[in-house]
């Protein structure tokens, strides 16, 4: 597994999803390619600032907090 820690921003309203994808990068380039299988059961974290929301990847490594205010998060 790799690990993103680049800051990005979301939406300028009331809310947006952010989804994504946790998998065994096999070969460590950051994409998923052919083979590579979703993680299930890891814990995501998006952070700003103080602030720290968690879910968990589902049985295909995937993950989504739903409803986010726009603002500046990264996903550790």
């Amino acid at each position: 597994m790799v690990r993103s820690y680049e800051s990005f921003k979301v939406g300028s309203g009331a809310g947006s999803d952010v989804t994504g994808l946790v998998f065994a990068d096999g070969n460590r380039n950051g994409a998923r390619d052919s083979g590579e299988a979703g993680i299930a059961g890891r814990t995501v974290r998006l952070v700003t600032g103080s602030t720290t929301t968690s879910a968990t990847t589902d049985s295909g490594g995937a993950f989504v907090f739903h409803g986010v205010v726009a603002g500046a998060y990264t996903v550790e």
